[in-house]
């Protein structure tokens, strides 16, 4: 039922809420591009109805979507005077094969781990193989220090890419003050 139900939000073009079973944090709002049984993209809007950059997920994540309140509708409508739906294409079509293909194309990448939700991992991914992905973590802004680690793939619930954090946090490493 489920991805039926969000394939139909995505003909709609609905604006949607999500309650991830593992974030902490308050719910992710925004627009699904794309589900399947092992993928969804959803581009994330903020409440001025922003693009938010996009997350990537399973859908066994998801525990709870709704949409259609008044909040919705006025999000929705700032987000269309504003053009921001944005297709992302994959080849990829399995979770983990998403997560390499992402980091292919973005400099940074958040990864959101099943025993960690709320927090994220801002890093890159400079080598992989089936298990494991080597990152190169990025620390603080304040920081700018960067250190290597080894993650299990299976590990990873969730990516997010492409937002205004992330290109910002991006850009310091690649000109420090």
């Amino acid at each position: 039922m489920l991805i039926r139900e969000i394939k139909e939000l995505i003909t709609q073009q609905e604006l949607v809420s999500l309650e991830l079973a593992d974030d902490d944090a308050s719910e992710i709002t925004g627009f699904f591009l794309s589900a399947s049984k092992d993928l969804m993209t959803l581009q994330q809007i903020n409440n001025d109805g922003r693009s938010d950059g996009f997350t990537l997920f399973e859908p066994d994540l998801i525990s709870e979507l709704f949409w259609g309140n008044r909040e919705h509708q006025c999000i929705k409508q700032l987000a269309r005077q504003k053009a921001q739906i944005t297709p992302v294409l994959f080849k990829s079509t399995t979770f983990d094969k998403a997560i390499i293909e992402i980091s292919s194309r973005y400099h940074q990448i958040a990864l959101y781990t099943y025993d960690d939700g709320d927090n994220f991992e801002v890093a890159r991914i400079v080598d992989h193989d089936d298990e494991w992905l080597k990152l190169e973590s990025s620390g603080t802004p304040k920081t700018l220090s960067t250190l290597n680690k080894l993650i299990r793939l299976d590990s990873i619930c969730r990516v997010e890419f492409d937002s205004n954090y992330l290109n910002d946090l991006a850009h310091l490493y690649e000109h420090p003050l």
